[in-house]
Parts: C-alpha cells; structure tokens; sequence
C-alpha cells in the first residue's frame, strides 16, 4: 500500500522533556494543523509521535527496557509497576495528541501499539502495521506512539516511534517521512552548542553516513535521542534503496508544510534531507 507521508511529531517537539507531563500546547496544535493541511490535500498520512515527559521519566526510574529478566519477587513487582506507570503516561498523551487532531478535523484514530507489537530482545518480532493499513485505506489518519510492549526474552521493553516508523516504511510504500523536531535539522553537534551548524543533508552510504553527528540525549530519554531517529533515518533510506525519502524540521517551520505537502524537492535548503549517496559520492 502507498503511503504518502509518515510524520513524527517529536516528544521534545511537543512536549517539555524537562517537566513531568507537561503539553507543549501551541506546538501541538501547529502539528495538527500541518495534518489537516495534508488530509485537505488529499494526502494520505500516519502519525507517531514520540513520549517526552509522558513516559520517560517512569521508564527511565523504573528501567523498563531492561524488563523483568531474571527479576523475582519485589523486584519483579517493582518492574511491573513501571511498564503500567510508563503505560498510562503514554496512553494519556496520545489521547491528548488525538483530541488536538480530532478538534482539527482530522479523522485520527489511536492505535497503540502494546497490544499488537512484539519484540525480541529490543527487536521486532511482530507488528500491527496491518491494522495501519486498513485504517489507511478507509480514510482514517491512524496515530501511533512509543509504547510499552512485550518482548520474547526480556518480558517485555519499550518499542521507539522511530522503531515504529522503520517498520512501517520497511511493510508499506512510504513517499516521504517528515521528522518534526524542536530544532531546524540536525546538526554536527548538539544545538546549543555556539560551534553547531545546522546539515543541509546526510548522505547515507551502506554501512552509514558520510558525517560524523556529536549526539548528546536528555537525562529523561530512554531511547536514544537524535542518535536513535538519525540510526532510524538511514535505517529507512538503506532499507527502501532511496525511494522513500525522509527529511527532519523543527515542528514550526516553514519548510515544514512546504515539505509535507509538496515533498522534499521544496525543503530549498532548510532543514535536514537524509538521502542515499550516489554511486561514487
């Protein structure tokens, strides 16, 4: 099936990473509004979107990655109360981010993942990109967000949006991939660095890219941080041989709605294309 955009709407990008369940609520709604530009675009459109503060702060506490493997007794319980805490928090953002598309009349429906994925030891085993499809097809803009999910040998751990986002690109025909973030691109060191500059792209070779990216990730992020979506990126762009084009903004941009609605051939330099390299680069 053909997909014409995936888009995630980073936790950092709508959420405040350094505050316990706290909405960024105009950055949401500037979300919103990009989807309800692409759905009246005839567009047709997956959501995921990362957990921010809605989760991280309880899976990182209670190291719910790690699962339960070899836990026993109070250790065990103490485990399991941190997959239902993380649980509840990123259920109740993605009911928030939902509500925000609702009130923007996009036909967004939930689709959580913990009940459809599961993984093998932080890998992919099974996914729930079928139910994705099928909403697809009948006109709905289905919403997905990093989970809590089963896992073969650990239990179970947590499943990243961009893990997510990998997957679906790797079972459907995804055109482009559009990751909104709290920064303008992605950038040879971390942003609040004063030496910093912003990459107009990154040329993926096999094997990886042709830049070295200084990542850095919050205190609260258990999944990797730019280091995960740029690994996710290429992951992308290798796997569909460059047919599926990925692009990362900040979430307010202009290019941001030139890009989602029109493609990548109108990001005129702002931003980050993620390409595959052509033969010789």
């Amino acid at each position: 099936m053909k997909v014409d955009r995936v888009i995630k709407l980073g936790g950092s990008a709508i959420t405040r990473k350094d505050q316990l369940e706290t909405l960024k609520l105009g950055e949401l709604e500037s979300g919103a509004k990009l989807v309800k530009r692409c759905v009246d675009n005839h567009l047709n459109c997956v959501i995921v979107h990362g957990a921010g503060c809605f989760g991280h702060f309880h899976a990182k506490e209670y190291s719910v990655v790690s699962g339960c493997q070899k836990l026993t007794g109070d250790s065990q319980a103490r485990a399991a109360k941190g997959f239902v805490l993380t649980r509840q928090s990123v259920t109740k953002l993605n009911k928030l981010v939902v509500d925000c598309l609702i009130s923007n009349s996009v036909p967004a429906v939930s689709v959580s993942p913990c009940s459809s994925w599961k993984t093998r030891d932080g890998k992919v085993l099974r996914d729930g990109v079928d139910v994705v499809a099928d909403l697809l097809e009948k006109g709905f803009v289905p919403v997905l967000h990093g989970d809590c999910c089963l896992d073969t040998i650990r239990g179970w751990t947590i499943l990243s949006g961009d893990t997510i986002i990998q997957t679906i690109c790797e079972k459907l025909t995804v055109d482009t991939v559009v990751f909104l973030t709290d920064v303008e691109g992605v950038y040879d060191r971390p942003p609040s660095d004063a030496n910093a500059n912003l990459l107009p792209e990154i040329l993926v070779q096999e094997g990886g890219t042709t830049v070295d990216v200084i990542t850095r990730t919050t205190g609260c992020d258990v999944t990797g941080g730019i280091k995960q979506k740029i690994d996710s990126a290429v992951g992308v762009v290798t796997q569909t041989k460059g047919s599926t084009s990925v692009f990362v903004c900040g979430i307010n941009a202009p290019v941001a709605q030139r890009v989602c609605l029109s493609g990548v051939s109108e990001s005129r330099g702002d931003g980050t294309l993620i390409r595959l390299a052509e033969t010789g680069t």
